[in-house]
C-alpha cells in the first residue's frame, strides 16, 4: 500500500414522529456506488494505524453516534428526543455496519436532520409573521450542547420562539452598537477541513498549523498590499445595506436550509466516516481525494489571502490561528476566537456567510494580490454575539522570510538600581526546510541555526538576559525543537515519543556546547502548543528557565500522519494519531499542557481554548522518567520572582484594569443563558461594547499583532515579563553558581554516564 506521511503537532426516510414536516420533492441521498468499499477499508485500516490501536467496537460505535448527531445539531434545537431515541437502538451496531460497507444509517439521519430543519423554517416564517413580545422578562439557554432534546412539538416550538426572540434582539439592539450583521443563530454544521503540514523526511515533524483543533484550512497569504502601510481602523457599515431584522432571520434561515439542500452524497459520506475518526481522539478525520486536493494546495501556500486558519462552529468561520507575518498578523485586528459571520470585497457590501460550507467561504477570502476583502467577525471575546467588528484586509502572497525569528533590545531597571540590558527573541513557528540540512544549501531553513546567530548578536550586545517568546508558537519541527533546546543546556534528553509501532524512543541533545547559558525567561499562551510545550517543557524541567505567562498552554501532545489508503484517489486518507511525546520528567503534555511558574495572564486564559475543550481528547498515562541534572536553585528563585511580580502587578492601576477585562470576559464566556428582554440586553450589550473599548485600550491584549508593532509600555504581558526576567538576573547575579542535582529515575546507558563523566 503506498503510503504518504505528513506529521503535525498546525476541518432516514421521512417517518413519523411528535412533529409533522412537510415531505420534500427532492430524491434520497444514497450512497455512491464506491463508498461500501472505501468504509470497509477505513474500518479495517483506521485502527490499526492509530496510536491506542483501540478496536472499532461497540464503544466506538456509540461515539461516533455522539459525534455525527453533534456535527448536525450541536445545539440540540433540530432534531427531537424521539429521534434520538430512535438513533440510539443503533449506538451498539454502527461499527458492524460500516466493517460490512452498510451506510444506510448515515443518509436515513441526515433525511431526518432536513425535513426538521424544513420544518423550522416553516415555523420561523410564521413566527417571523407576527410581533413578538420583547420587553417580557424571560431567558434563553443558548448553550444547549449538554441540554435534553426537545421532548415533544410545544417544547420544540417554545426553544425556537426564544431562539429567534433571542436574534431579533439581538438585532434591535445592536443597530447602534454594532456592524453590518446580525449575530449568528444556535445551530451547527461544524464542517472543517485540515492543512498546514510538512513532509517527514526522518524523525519527526511537530504540527506547526493545526494546534486548537484539527479539520481546519488556512486562508493563506502574508503581506499586506504596498499601498496600506497603516492598519485599518474599525468602521461603522452602512446600515442602509441592512435588512430589517425579521427578514434578515428568515433569509438565514433559508440560506440554511439551501446549503443543506445542495448538499451531496459525500457531504453525507466524509461526514460519517470523520464522526468514526473523530471517536478515536479529536484530531483524527477521513479526508476524500478533494479535501487533499485542498490540502495540497494549502501546503504550497500557492494561493493569495489573508494568512488565517479557519475552522467551521455554529455555522460561522471560525479563526483557530494566525498565520505569523500575514497580513491579518500585521492588520493586528483580526484574533484567534473571532467568528467571520460576512465577508465583503473591495468596497462592496459584505456578504452574509453563515451556514455556507466553509470551502466557500474561504474562496470568498481568497482572491488577487493587493485586492481588499472585508471581513465582519463577532469579537472572541464576546461569546454571546452582541457585538461585531469589521476587518479590512489587503490580500497578498506567502512570504516565509516574514516568518523567520527576530530580537529587540530592552533596558529595564533592576531591582539593583543598575539599569539591564534584555532581548526579547520572538519565534512565531519551528521552522525548518526538511529537504535540506546544509547550510551550504540556498534553501537551507533552520529557526534553531537562526537563534542561534541571534543569541551570538546578543554576546556582542552585552545582553544580560534573555525572554524567549513562543506566545502563539503553535509547533513545528521536533528536530528543531531539540536543536533549540541544545542552545540553552549542556546535552541531555529532550523529549520522549510513544509510537504506536515500537517503544518510547528518547530524542537527545548530544552538542555539548552551549549558545547562551545566562537568565532565561519563556513567555507562552494557550495558543503555544506542540512544539512549544516540548522546548517549555524541557527547560523547566532542567530548571533552566522561567515560564511566564498564562495559566497552562494548549496541551497538544500528539502527532498526527496523512496516510493514503489506496493507490487510487477515490480512497482518500486518513489523518491519524500515530505518536504521542511526554517530557523527560515522564510527564505528558497531552491536554495538561505546561504550566506557567509566573501566571501573567492574556485573554485567552478566559476562554475555551485548549485541548481539554475538544470532543474525546486523547489523556496520556505518566511514563517512566529519564534521568537528567536539574538546577536546584530554580525553586526557590521562582518563589521570590512570583512574590515581586504579583506586589508590582497590585501596584499598578493597567493590571487593575486588565484583571476587570479578563474577569468580564471569563464571566460572558461562561454564562449560558441571556435575557429577553429590550432593557437587561441593552444593558449587556453596553457592557460588551466598554469590555470591547477596555481591550482596545490594552493592546498587549491584541495577541495577533506582530512583536515589531508592541512596545514594553503598551503590552502588559511583554512589560511584566521583562521586569521578572530584570528581577531574574539580579538574583542570579546575587547568588553563586547554580547547584545541579541528578534526578534519580531509570538505569541509563554506558553511554550516556561516559558522556557525563566527561562532561565533569
Amino acid at each position: 500500500m503506498t503510503r504518504t506521511i505528513c506529521l503535525f503537532l498546525l476541518l432516514f426516510a421521512q417517518y413519523t414522529g411528535t412533529a409533522q414536516t412537510v415531505v420534500a420533492s427532492q430524491a434520497r441521498l444514497k450512497p455512491d456506488p464506491s463508498f461500501p468499499e472505501i468504509a470497509e477499508r477505513f474500518a479495517r485500516q483506521f485502527p490499526e494505524e492509530h496510536l491506542t490501536r483501540e478496536p472499532l467496537d461497540d464503544a466506538i460505535s456509540a461515539r461516533a453516534l455522539t459525534n455525527l448527531l453533534a456535527s448536525l445539531d450541536d445545539n440540540r434545537v433540530y432534531f427531537l428526543a424521539s429521534d434520538i431515541a430512535r438513533f440510539s437502538r443503533n449506538s451498539t451496531s454502527l461499527d458492524d455496519a460500516i466493517e460490512q460497507g452498510d451506510l444506510s444509517f448515515a443518509y436515513e439521519v441526515f433525511e431526518v436532520f432536513k425535513e426538521r430543519l424544513r420544518n423550522r423554517c416553516e415555523y420561523v416564517n410564521k413566527l417571523t409573521e407576527k410581533d413578538l413580545d420583547i420587553e417580557k422578562k424571560e431567558s434563553f439557554t443558548w448553550r444547549r450542547q449538554n441540554a435534553p432534546w426537545p421532548k415533544d412539538e410545544a417544547e420544540w416550538n417554545d426553544i425556537w420562539r426564544k431562539k429567534i426572540k433571542n436574534e431579533y434582539i439581538q438585532r434591535i439592539v445592536g443597530d447602534g452598537l454594532r456592524d453590518a450583521l446580525p449575530p449568528r443563530p444556535s445551530v451547527s454544521t461544524n464542517s472543517t477541513y485540515t492543512v498546514g503540514a510538512s513532509t517527514r523526511t526522518s524523525g519527526f515533524q511537530v504540527d506547526a498549523v493545526d494546534t486548537v483543533a484539527s479539520n481546519s484550512i488556512v486562508v493563506d497569504g502574508l503581506r499586506k498590499h504596498a499601498s496600506q502601510d497603516k492598519d485599518k481602523k474599525i468602521k461603522e457599515t452602512d446600515k442602509s445595506d441592512l435588512l430589517p431584522p425579521m427578514e434578515s432571520i428568515r433569509k438565514r434561515m433559508k440560506q440554511f436550509l439551501t446549503v443543506i439542500e445542495d448538499s451531496d452524497s459525500s457531504w453525507v459520506f466524509e461526514r460519517y466516516l470523520s464522526a468514526f475518526a473523530h471517536a478515536y481522539d479529536p484530531h483524527s478525520d477521513y479526508m476524500s481525494s478533494g479535501e487533499m486536493e485542498d490540502f495540497d494546495i494549502e501546503m504550497k501556500l500557492s494561493l493569495v489571502g489573508i494568512g488565517a486558519v479557519l475552522r467551521s462552529e455554529d455555522g460561522a468561520a471560525k479563526v483557530d490561528r494566525i498565520v505569523p507575518g500575514g497580513p491579518a498578523h500585521r492588520n493586528g485586528q483580526l484574533l484567534a476566537g473571532d467568528k467571520i459571520i460576512a465577508v465583503g470585497q473591495g468596497d462592496l457590501p459584505p456578504q452574509d456567510t453563515m451556514h455556507l460550507p466553509l470551502r466557500d467561504v474561504v474562496k470568498k477570502i481568497r482572491g488577487e494580490k493587493g485586492t481588499k476583502v472585508v471581513l465582519i467577525v463577532i469579537p472572541a471575546s464576546d461569546s454571546t454575539g452582541s457585538t461585531t467588528k469589521r476587518i479590512e484586509i489587503w490580500r497578498d502572497e506567502v512570504k516565509l522570510e516574514e516568518q523567520a525569528a527576530s530580537w529587540k533590545k530592552y533596558e529595564i531597571p533592576g531591582s539593583n538600581g543598575v539599569t539591564q540590558k534584555l532581548g526579547v527573541v520572538t519565534l512565531p513557528a519551528f521552522y525548518a526546510n526538511m529537504k535540506t540540512d546544509s547550510i551550504a544549501e540556498p534553501d537551507f531553513k533552520s529557526c534553531a541555526y537562526d537563534v542561534n546567530v541571534i543569541l551570538g548578536k546578543m554576546r556582542e550586545e552585552g545582553v544580560d538576559g534573555v525572554l524567549l517568546d513562543l506566545h502563539n508558537n503553535g509547533g513545528g519541527s521536533l528536530g528543531e525543537v531539540v536543536r533549540m533546546t541544545g542552545l540553552f543546556i549542556a546535552n541531555g534528553p529532550v523529549v520522549q515519543v510513544k509510537e504506536s509501532h515500537s517503544s518510547i524512543r528518547v530524542l537527545k541533545d548530544y552538542d555539548s556546547n552551549i549558545a547562551y547559558s545566562g537568565p532565561l525567561v519563556v513567555l507562552v499562551n494557550r495558543l503555544s502548543a506542540s512544539a512549544s510545550e516540548i522546548l517549555a517543557g524541557a527547560l523547566q524541567d532542567y530548571g533552566r528557565a522561567v515560564i511566564v505567562g498564562d495559566s497552562k498552554t494548549h496541551g497538544k501532545g500528539t502527532v498526527q500522519a496523512i496516510v493514503e489508503m489506496g493507490r487510487e484517489p477515490k480512497f482518500g486518507n486518513i489523518k491519524v494519531t500515530n505518536a504521542m511525546y511526554y517530557r523527560i520528567s515522564g510527564s505528558p503534555t497531552q491536554k495538561r499542557g505546561i504550566s506557567a511558574d509566573i501566571v501573567v495572564p492574556s485573554a485567552y486564559d478566559c476562554m475555551d481554548i485548549g485541548e481539554e475543550y475538544l470532543s474525546h481528547p486523547m489523556v496520556g498515562a505518566p511514563v517512566t522518567p529519564l534521568d537528567y541534572l536539574s538546577n536546584t536553585n530554580m525553586a526557590s528563585i521562582i518563589s521570590i520572582l512570583r512574590a515581586k511580580s504579583e506586589k508590582r502587578r497590585a501596584a499598578d492601576p493597567r493590571f487593575a484594569a486588565n484583571k476587570k477585562l479578563l474577569e468580564q470576559i471569563s464571566a460572558i464566556s461562561k454564562a449560558s443563558e441571556l435575557p429577553l428582554d429590550m432593557e437587561s440586553r441593552r444593558k449587556l450589550a453596553e457592557t460588551e461594547k466598554q469590555l470591547l473599548r477596555l481591550e482596545e485600550d490594552l493592546p498587549g491584549e491584541n495577541e495577533s499583532k506582530p512583536a515589531k508593532d508592541k512596545t514594553r509600555d503598551n503590552d502588559l504581558v511583554l512589560s511584566e515579563s521583562l521586569r521578572i526576567l530584570a528581577d531574574l538576573v539580579v538574583l542570579q547575579k546575587a547568588k553563586p553558581e547554580p547547584l545541579s542535582q541528578r534526578v534519580p529515575t531509570q538505569s541509563r546507558g554506558i553511554v550516556d554516564r561516559i558522556i557525563e563523566w566527561m562532561r565533569r
